[in-house]
């Protein structure tokens, strides 16, 4: 896209980061008319042939004039209308198997021992800690 003062140089510089970027179309979209050397310079370019068959300038001069009258850019067909790569998806990390479990210990339980206080140690799990308990183990 270019605004201002438009001219050849601004369409040579188009063709020659199509060619540094190996692409197949390039379209310079202006705010004001082409003029004749600007036109010149984008059909020398030549034509894109695509996988399908079709002929498609590679340069290409729409002014936004054109835009507001519903030219197009001549492109091939595609399943897909979006102009940029689509960014690689991320891999999920694994997650290692997390278990929750919530031990409510009772002098029912078969394996509290002292003071109702179970056995996590074969588990290897830690008890909960209770946040109205205090350092002491009393109730705050």
């Amino acid at each position: 896209m270019k605004s201002g003062a438009t001219s050849v140089r601004d369409v040579r510089d188009l063709r020659g980061v199509m060619e540094r970027e190996k692409a197949s179309i390039g379209v310079f979209i202006t705010l004001r008319e082409p003029t004749a050397p600007m036109k010149r310079e984008a059909a020398e370019a030549g034509f894109y042939q695509s996988p399908w068959g079709t002929r498609h300038a590679r340069v290409q001069i729409v002014s936004i004039a054109d835009i507001f009258q519903g030219k197009i850019i001549d492109m091939p067909p595609s399943r897909d209308d979006r102009t940029v790569k689509r960014a690689r998806r991320a891999k999920r990390r694994e997650r290692p198997d997390t278990c929750l479990l919530s031990f409510m210990p009772s002098t029912s339980d078969p394996g509290a021992g002292e003071g109702g206080a179970v056995d996590h140690s074969g588990l290897g799990l830690e008890p909960p800690v209770d946040p109205t308990l205090g350092a002491d183990g009393r109730h705050l």
